[in-house]
């Protein structure tokens, strides 16, 4: 007699929680997301060549009255639109040729190099990036503030994906 009981409680039990979970999932059938229209491609990338030449010096002075130097170079990127730049994935990289073979290298930004000078390191070098919509800005810094040569020629590609 117990054992019918106990078996009946255990069915209502069970039929009670499965019906709890057919509503838990059934209610949630509404999706909440933004659905966005995204053209082909989805993807873009670009190799651009900054010739030694090409790099501009920038000095700044912050209200400390500390210096701030560095190397830029700006390359227009069209396809960098607001929208990307508000949702898309902006990467770039230091490479040393535009197409991929087994020789190639490719360092994500910032990438840090180190000098030496009769076997003790002397400085460091910097490079980096900076996005802004139709802009990618490029940043070489040295730590010793030596300013007096310009960087040498470096090949990035960038790469946006929305």
């Amino acid at each position: 007699m117990f054992y019918l009981k106990m078996k009946r409680i255990m069915k209502k039990t069970l039929f009670s929680l499965a019906a709890l979970i057919v509503m838990l999932f059934s209610s949630c059938s509404d999706n909440y997301y933004i659905e966005e229209i995204i053209s082909e491609p989805i993807s873009f990338t670009r190799y651009h060549t900054v010739q030694s030449e090409q790099w501009r010096l920038e000095t700044q002075r912050n209200p400390d009255n500390s210096r701030f130097t560095y190397f830029y170079f700006d390359l227009a990127v069209p396809q960098l639109t607001d929208w990307v730049f508000d949702n898309g994935i902006m990467n770039c990289y230091l490479t040393n040729s535009s197409e991929v073979d087994h020789r190639s290298f490719v360092y994500p930004l910032p990438y840090d190099d180190f000098y030496m000078e009769d076997g003790t390191w002397m400085w460091t070098e910097q490079v980096t990036c900076e996005f802004s919509p139709r802009n990618v800005r490029f940043i070489v810094k040295y730590n010793n503030f030596n300013m007096s040569v310009a960087p040498l020629d470096y090949t990035f590609m960038i790469r946006l994906l929305w």
